[in-house]
């Protein structure tokens, strides 16, 4: 006997609950199981939750769970249990999840409305399994067998990191191989450029350029409207592909770009700067290539982690920019997470029963201590805590969603107020860039009320 609970947490579906037991043993334990899959669940909607018997499948209370809720409850199942008791079960779940995890990919696309019909998008794919799944994601949204297909043209761009890593050319070119097979089954243009090429970007990469002036709220339907108008052959048809050929690199460069690394002496630097060559380079590239977006693989455990990490290095006033869903410090390029709300076991999950394929690379992390870095410290702490608190993750998350950066001169500010590096706005000045969230106006207003009853009292 099964039964199966559903709940609604503060913005989408919060959880679902599956047990194996009596009615009353599923009664003293509901409570527990729902503070462990959803801690921050909404005490005014508990009373929705609701077992099933096999036998009240066609009643009113089954009859209730909205086809959303029964994919999910089938995701949840395999997440926390890992296997299925038939073959039938098993093969109706891969529907149900190819269905949730497609609609929650275009959901987070289609509520925030910044990637336009029509524009051009570059999908910055390292090769892992997050970038790999959200490359399948924008594949299976361009088919013609797509209930509702994404308007944008995509194009895929590959930065190759074996100069800094220490690899030889060989293995550079194995992996670029490899690389290259998937990245031209799925008929997109696609770009190998090589980390040595950031020692000749123009100094332009780290000015911020004009950004386009902002869209009003109908525009976009308006463009949506103008795109279904055209005709799809001129407008949908994804990009011929262009540069499918591996580039060659000058051994000089590879030399000097292992001096910087080795210059560099903690690990925890060098990981820092070699993402800051990166962006840079995914930014330019964008920019020679004509794409207005850039798309990123950042899924919600690497989220966590890297807001950890930020303020365990001193970022904390670029969390809002470097955990958030879009990215606008560039200016003309915007940045953009959709694989945000998903989790490092959803990927694996949807990657292995669907075979999505995924190059593994090594990098300059592998195979080291724990302790190593802070970047690997924090990435550690956090999957241990997660495997004891389920919540763990998804907690770190969602604390990120409330964090933004209000900078009064942000539209106006030049070369002079922003890093060079990371070209977010210096924080030194008092009052020119404050992180807000709902918890820090919270604990200022407390502190204001304990001074003024402190003073009054004296």
């Amino acid at each position: 006997m099964w039964r199966a609970g559903a709940i609604h947490g503060d913005q989408s579906l919060g959880a679902l609950v599956v047990c194996v037991g009596s009615c009353s043993e599923l009664a003293n334990s509901s409570r527990s199981a729902v503070d462990i899959c959803c801690p921050s669940f909404s005490k005014t909607l508990y009373h929705l939750l609701c077992w099933i018997d096999p036998d009240e499948r066609e009643s009113s209370h089954c009859k209730q769970l909205s086809r959303a809720q029964k994919q999910e409850l089938m995701v949840f199942n395999l997440i926390m249990f890992g296997e299925f008791t038939d073959f039938v079960t098993y093969m109706s779940f891969r529907g149900c999840f190819k269905e949730y995890f497609i609609h929650k990919f275009r959901a987070m696309l289609g509520k925030n409305r910044i990637i336009f019909p029509g524009e051009k998008v570059l999908l910055a794919v390292s090769g892992g399994p997050s970038s790999c799944s959200m490359l399948s994601q924008v594949q299976e949204g361009l088919s013609q067998t797509a209930h509702r297909k994404l308007r944008f043209l995509p194009g895929i761009v590959h930065i190759d990191e074996g100069g800094a890593v220490g690899h030889s050319m060989e293995e550079r070119q194995k992996a670029l191989a490899e690389l290259q097979t998937v990245f031209k089954a799925t008929g997109f243009p696609f770009y190998f450029v090589p980390l040595e090429k950031v020692l000749d970007l123009p100094s332009s990469v780290v000015a911020t350029a004009t950004a386009p002036s902002e869209h009003p709220a109908s525009a976009y339907k308006s463009a949506v409207n103008d795109f279904i108008h055209i005709d799809s052959s001129s407008c949908s048809t994804p990009l011929d592909q262009e540069e499918t050929s591996i580039p060659e690199v000058q051994e000089s460069h590879t030399q000097f770009l292992q001096q910087l690394i080795v210059s560099v002496k903690t690990l925890t630097a060098r990981q820092d700067l070699l993402n800051t060559l990166r962006q840079h380079l995914l930014v330019d590239t964008a920019r020679t290539k004509g794409y207005s977006k850039l798309m990123l693989g950042d899924n919600c455990t690497r989220l966590a982690v890297k807001l950890l990490t930020s303020v365990s290095l001193g970022r904390g006033a670029q969390l809002a920019q470097d955990t958030g869903f879009s990215d606008s410090r560039y200016g003309d390029i915007i940045s953009v997470r959709p694989m945000r709300d998903f989790s490092t076991k959803e990927i694996a999950y949807y990657n292995h029963i669907f075979s999505v394929p995924s190059v593994f690379i090594p990098g300059l992390d592998t195979k080291t201590t724990n302790k190593a870095s802070i970047q690997h410290l924090t990435e550690s702490f956090v999957t241990k805590l997660q495997t004891d608190f389920p919540s763990t993750v998804s907690t770190i998350y969602r604390t990120s969603e409330k964090l933004q950066t209000a900078c009064r001169s942000s539209s106006t500010a030049d070369c002079c107020d922003r890093c060079l590096l990371c070209m977010c706005s210096l924080d030194t000045a008092p009052g020119e860039c404050v992180m807000e969230s709902t918890a820090s106006r919270i604990r200022n207003k407390e502190t204001h009320m304990y001074r003024y009853a402190f003073l009054t009292r004296s």
